[in-house]
């Protein structure tokens, strides 16, 4: 009986010991995207009202109720990751100095299509340049990818969505990426 106690007593100490390590499981800017904590990152936005908002980068993009969302590290590309956590449906929010508007470069899939014209996306003019990165491995995710230009650079803006979701997953996908939004900033 007295081992049974302790045996108790171990694990409950030993389960609150490892919970205390973990950083918070949705949206908030003191994780980094690999999960490590990161004492040093400032809040730059916040989600108000199903839109998540950030004034010194200039941009607003929705955010379902119940996804969980990160913020990119500066110094970085990546702006924000938005994730459901019941599909592992993904929207990424990447910008990049210059004016290419070719996809970066992504190391779980390969651009087999890109194109510029006249497609539904964000930003202003009928006309935008898309892409479609296919995954190396076929239960991985396929990206969508729609890319911006500003004043200063180009927003990349992506959707992951999974082969088991990909029907619901990507309307979701085009719904939120057709209302990213620029405001004056970079």
């Amino acid at each position: 009986m007295k081992r049974l106690v302790l045996l108790l007593l171990l694990s409950t100490v030993g389960c609150r010991w490892l919970r205390r390590d973990r950083g918070p499981e949705s949206g908030s800017s003191e994780v980094s995207l690999d999960g490590a904590r990161s004492e040093e990152v400032t809040p730059r936005g916040a989600v108000r009202s199903g839109t998540y908002i950030d004034p010194v980068w200039g941009y607003s993009i929705p955010v379902p109720v119940g996804w969980r969302w990160f913020e990119g590290p500066d110094p970085g590309s990546l702006r924000l990751r938005a994730t459901d956590p019941s599909t592992g449906t993904t929207i990424e929010v990447w910008y990049f100095a210059g004016n290419d508007l070719r996809p970066r470069p992504r190391q779980d899939c390969a651009w087999l299509f890109y194109d510029h014209g006249r497609y539904a996306g964000p930003g202003p003019g009928p006309r935008r340049s898309v892409a479609t990165c296919v995954p190396h491995v076929a239960t991985e995710p396929r990206v969508f990818a729609w890319m911006v230009p500003s004043e200063a650079g180009v927003w990349q803006i992506e959707g992951r969505v999974y082969p088991d979701y990909m029907i619901r997953g990507d309307a979701l996908v085009r719904s939120i990426v057709a209302r990213f939004e620029l405001s004056p900033g970079p």
